[in-house]
């Protein structure tokens, strides 16, 4: 997140830190489903609510994360869900893990935080790795969540044919 609305996706690869930024700037106070990938064959993309929305093809091998992971404190606005995979997901399973809850049994998953705890410091990790987070500067609960999207088409002559389908 950056201070213009943008989403920023950073890491290290080949000994640089790198970046690249979306294009769209975010409204305050609308809910967004974000994701951003790595791999070496497929690049570094960010995702917004299930659509490309920047990609590039840094050179080098993605380092290790051998810290925390945080948030910035920037950061002012509601959660609802954070998970982390040691492999990039295509934009098929970006956009089911959408509407859908995720596996927690995968075993690629590493951290899957759902932020329901509805009260207190610690937000806990769903994937069964036991990597339960602490949030830092208190944080305001709410039960105003994302309705997920329907998924499927409009098309009743299609096999995923939904009339509720968002489009």
């Amino acid at each position: 997140w950056s201070t213009f609305n943008k989403i920023e996706f950073r890491i290290v690869v080949g000994g640089n830190i790198s970046w690249i930024t979306t294009g769209s700037t975010l409204e305050l106070g609308e809910w967004y489903h974000v994701a951003a990938s790595f791999s070496s064959s497929s690049g570094r993309r960010i995702y917004i609510n299930g659509v490309l929305e920047a990609n590039d093809y840094p050179t080098g091998e993605i380092e290790p994360i051998n810290s925390n992971i945080y948030i910035p404190r920037e950061f002012s606005g509601p959660i609802d869900e954070v998970s982390l995979w040691n492999k990039a997901l295509t934009q098929e399973q970006i956009y089911q893990s959408m509407a859908n809850e995720i596996d927690h049994f995968d075993s690629s998953l590493v951290g899957y935080w759902k932020f329901n705890e509805g009260s207190g410091d610690v937000v806990t990790d769903h994937s069964d790795n036991g990597n339960n987070g602490a949030i830092n500067g208190g944080a305001t609960w709410t039960e105003d969540v994302p309705v997920p999207p329907v998924l499927g088409c409009t098309d009743p002559t299609m096999f995923n044919y939904d009339p509720n389908a968002d489009t």
